[in-house]
This record gives structure tokens, sequence and C-alpha cells, in this order.
């Protein structure tokens, strides 16, 4: 049997898989909250924004609806984080499988290769 450093390679292999997947846990977790602490932030601004306007709900004097926009920033941005975590989580998964591939390629290699009878 063909030895890595000491260690068999199917648990050369997990050592290694575990080291490439050390994020994925975080990541999948901004995925979804990220946009939802966005949506804290638009509902927080948007309150301020109506409390602002009063209880018939009119402009203040001078001021247009040009910066009435501003509350969606913090969902915009919760959104980008998210799209953000999904790339990377996905590019990592594609990345970890490619590599899997390449090990197992090399070890069938390995095993049947010209120094094992």
């Amino acid at each position: 049997m063909v030895r890595l450093g000491g260690h068999r390679p199917t648990a050369w292999m997990e050592d290694r898989d575990l080291e490439m997947r050390f994020g994925q846990a975080f990541l999948e977790a901004s995925m979804v909250i990220a946009p939802l602490i966005g949506l804290i932030g638009t509902v927080l601004a948007l309150s301020r924004l109506l409390s602002a306007m009063g209880p018939q709900l009119v402009l203040p004097p001078g001021n247009t609806f040009s910066g009435f926009g501003d509350v969606l920033i913090s969902t915009a941005m919760g959104l980008v984080v998210s799209l953000m975590a999904t790339v990377t989580l996905h590019a990592n998964r594609a990345l970890t499988q490619w590599q899997h591939s390449i090990w197992r390629r090399d070890l069938h290699r390995l095993a049947i290769g010209p120094q094992n009878p």
C-alpha cells in the first residue's frame, strides 16, 4: 500500500479535505444572514424616514424624493455580500472536487504503476 508521509492515502485525503472545507459553514451562513441583516437596516431606515414625514406622511419643506432611495442601501449591501459568499462557496466546492479527482487519479496511477507488481 502506498503511504504518504506516514499516512494511508484515504486518511491523508480526508485531512486535506477538512482543510479545504474549513470556511464553508461561514460562507453558507453569510449567504442567508447577510440579506436578512440588510433588510433589518432597510426597515429601520424606512421607519426613520416615515417618522420624519410625520403623521400626514408629507415631505418636510424643501425636501425631494431624491435621497429617499438611500433606505435601500443596506439591502443592496446585504445582497452583494450574499452573492459574493455564494460565488466563493461554489468556487471552493468546484475546486475541492477538482482536487479530489486529481488525487484519485494520482493514487490510481501509484497503485498500478511499475513499482507495484
